[in-house]
């Protein structure tokens, strides 16, 4: 017999100090209490004798301990023995199967996020992901219970303050990447390397997901005059500053990088901004901004475009000869989205400014993720961050002096605006999306706000009406 643990106990229900033994006998454990007699019965006034009656048990004394060996055999009380330390984890053999490394496979297949060009698009998002989630295991994504830590994904997403649309990219990289451990949107599905068996058996559902109001926002027509106007008084600006820069240093400097110091313009001192754009590439960027509106490029499409983008079509009648020869813009597979070759009618407003344009035209190459794009002619020789700051300085602006926010509007967004406004002039379906270089109808709806509402009080107009 091997006693294990003694100690003092009291009893509420019977009143009264006891001795809670814990004992073995043959390898089998069991349990008894004993009444201490010499304590009185009350919690606070016999503590100390039931204490002293459970240590002198522990060594063999008093006459409880005589009663409990008479009863339950004559061997000594043997100290229990100390519990053995744990064995040491084995190390685990093969990878840690976590987000992290599920990520770190589909950046070698990044086809599983559909036809991106440019890497930077997906790799902010995996960096992201391996910051919130990326200890985690990808087995705990198993449904139903994977659903819960898709929505505190989501949820603290939310709370840094991150775009709707910000929101979406993330939780829309995880799923693919989810999916691909079934099999979707890649050719071998991956799987636990050493055993070969399915990491999960199924996505969880993600949370519905709304889209951000940035995202579809368009360009009101009353709010052209207005851009036009605020980049204008930008060119007049930085022309007339560098008119007194060029009587100061006695020669002509077009103001940009390292122009500084001060000028005197009309008996007004205005001190340069070595970072200032010129009037020149103000006159650029209105031109840029007519020519996405007029075409309803891509950003890059458009800073791609120049001299030799024009191409010549011939209309030809029933009997072989050439009825018409008109132009038209081509975009090359390497510059679209979507990989393919683009031909874009010329509206009148482009076959006037094209003149211009073909005149103006520089060399210029710029980089577009992992992609340096050179042409010897181009008609806008702007990067994609000159761009977004003169776009910035443009909204700064029109809410300053014209009382008109463009927060939500960018330079894609006149994207939209194009395909709104061709849409209202009666362009769509098939028409509409090989101008937007859509390969799917679908997502020219995305692009078209103005096709379900125009379309149906066509309908009515005609149907109803009488």
């Amino acid at each position: 017999m091997i006693v294990n643990k003694v100690k003092a106990a009291w009893s509420g229900q019977r009143s009264c100090w006891r001795l809670d033994i814990q004992f073995q006998i043959e390898g089998a454990s069991k349990r008894t209490f004993i009444v201490v007699p010499d304590a009185e019965a009350d919690q606070a006034k016999g503590e100390a004798a039931a204490k002293r009656a459970a240590k002198d048990f522990g060594k063999g004394l008093g006459p409880l301990y005589a009663g409990f060996m008479e009863k339950h055999g004559n061997a000594a009380p043997k100290a229990a023995p100390k519990p053995k330390a744990p064995p040491s984890p084995m190390r685990r053999q093969g990878p840690v199967l976590d987000v992290s490394w599920l990520l770190d496979r589909c950046l070698e297949h990044p086809e599983i996020w559909g036809e991106v060009k440019h890497s930077k698009n997906y790799r902010s998002g995996v960096k992201k992901l391996n910051a919130l989630i990326g200890s985690t295991l990808v087995s705990q994504f198993e449904p139903p219970h994977g659903r819960a830590l898709v929505v505190d994904l989501v949820e603290r997403l939310r709370a840094d303050d991150n775009s709707k649309g910000y929101v979406r990219k993330i939780a829309y990289q995880l799923r693919q990447a989810l999916r691909a451990c079934v099999g979707d949107g890649v050719t071998k599905a991956i799987v636990n390397p050493i055993t070969g068996e399915p990491l999960i058996n199924d996505v969880p559902s993600f949370p519905p997901l709304p889209k951000s109001p940035s995202r579809t926002a368009v360009l009101e027509k009353d709010h052209d005059q207005i851009v036009f106007a605020v980049i204008r008084e930008r060119f007049r600006i930085a022309r007339e500053e560098e008119r007194a820069y060029a009587l100061k240093v006695d020669k002509p400097h077009e103001l940009g990088i390292g122009a500084q110091g001060s000028v005197v313009v009309e008996g007004e001192v205005r001190w340069l901004n070595p970072r200032r754009f010129s009037s020149t590439q103000w006159l650029t960027f209105e031109g840029y901004i007519r020519f996405l509106l007029e075409t309803g490029c891509r950003r890059s499409e458009a800073l791609s475009v120049g001299n030799h983008s024009i191409r010549e079509r011939e209309v030809v009648n029933d009997d072989g000869t050439v009825a018409e020869t008109y132009q038209v813009l081509h975009l090359p597979a390497e510059v679209t989205k979507t990989g393919l070759e683009r031909f874009i009618n010329l509206s009148p407003a482009l076959m006037s400014a094209k003149k211009m344009w073909e005149a103006t035209a520089k060399p210029h190459s710029f980089e577009i993720g992992d992609r340096t794009i050179a042409r010897d002619r181009a008609w806008f020789p702007l990067t994609p961050n000159q761009v977004t700051n003169m776009w910035n300085h443009v909204r700064a602006d029109a809410k300053r002096f014209h009382a008109v926010d463009l927060a939500k509007v960018s330079p894609h967004n006149l994207r939209h605006t194009h395909a709104t406004r061709m849409s209202a002039r009666g362009l769509s379906g098939k028409g509409l999306s090989d101008s937007l270089g859509h390969t799917d109808e679908r997502t020219t709806r995305i692009y078209d706000h103005a096709q379900s509402v125009d379309q149906s009080r066509k309908f009515f107009a005609r149907s109803v009406s009488a």
